[in-house]
């Protein structure tokens, strides 16, 4: 990728999150370091989107728990003390404004972007490296000293990238130790990682789908039974009224 065009990688990423600060949160928000490589910062927390289309890759909004407290409470225009799910989805609609944000500002230059929803990822100090066909601009940030990052694994055009990987990332949440292993090194426990590549991300993404499907469809028929009760009440008075008719009960 031209040098040219990772800068304005990291320009759209900045551009971005500072409107959202000054048009939507009211707070200030600070660019701090961007790198050509993954983040070091530590991350509880992350959101990740999917690009596909003229940018393959995706969009990684992450940070200490402290972090992201402040970032979702700044949308919700409220501080809370527990990340719940209403925290978590301010989190994520976070990112997707980001990652939004950077799609308009680069789709006049490289051509059609499309984006997939949301996946938010909890885990202390986990992390997300990347598919060795996608390059990487990570760049940080402040809100009130706390920190946190955006990160993007990148190909643009018809640059190949194998299907079970088009996002361009693997998850890796560290182990929770177990009795006696409080002396296992901090080298050994990275080893004991749990990898999830992209295919079963996908496949995770497909259930949660499946399961708000299920949830819409239920709901839909809990309203639709409730309208059509009382004509279906009505009519079957009526069919009883001529039973007892016709049977001279």
């Amino acid at each position: 990728m031209p040098e040219f065009e990772q800068k304005e990688l990291v320009t759209a990423l900045r551009e971005a999150i500072q409107e959202i600060a000054e048009t939507m949160l009211f707070v200030e928000i600070t660019p701090k370091q961007y790198d050509d490589q993954r983040c070091t910062l530590g991350a509880d927390t992350s959101a990740v989107i999917g690009y596909s289309g003229a940018l393959k890759g995706s969009m990684r909004l992450a940070g200490p728990l402290p972090s992201v407290m402040k970032l979702a409470g700044a949308l919700l225009g409220e501080e809370r003390d527990t990340l719940d799910k209403e925290m978590e989805d301010a989190f994520s609609e976070m990112a997707n404004m980001i990652a939004g944000g950077v799609q308009t500002r680069l789709e006049g230059t490289v051509g059609t972007i499309r984006m997939s929803p949301p996946v938010v990822i909890s885990g202390k100090n986990h992390q997300v490296s990347s598919d060795h066909s996608f390059q990487c601009v990570s760049h940080q940030f402040e809100l009130d000293g706390e920190p946190f990052f955006t990160e993007v694994f990148y190909a643009f055009g018809d640059h190949p990238v194998d299907d079970p990987q088009k996002y361009g990332f693997s998850l890796a949440v560290p182990m929770p130790r177990m009795p006696g292993m409080e002396s296992v090194s901090d080298e050994a426990e990275a080893a004991s990682a749990l990898a999830v590549d992209g295919a079963q991300l996908a496949a995770a993404v497909r259930e949660a789908f499946a399961r708000e499907i299920e949830g819409w469809a239920q709901e839909t028929a809990r309203d639709l039974v409730r309208k059509l009760l009382p004509d279906l009440a009505e009519r079957l008075v009526r069919e009883e009224i001529e039973r007892i008719k016709r049977e001279g009960l």
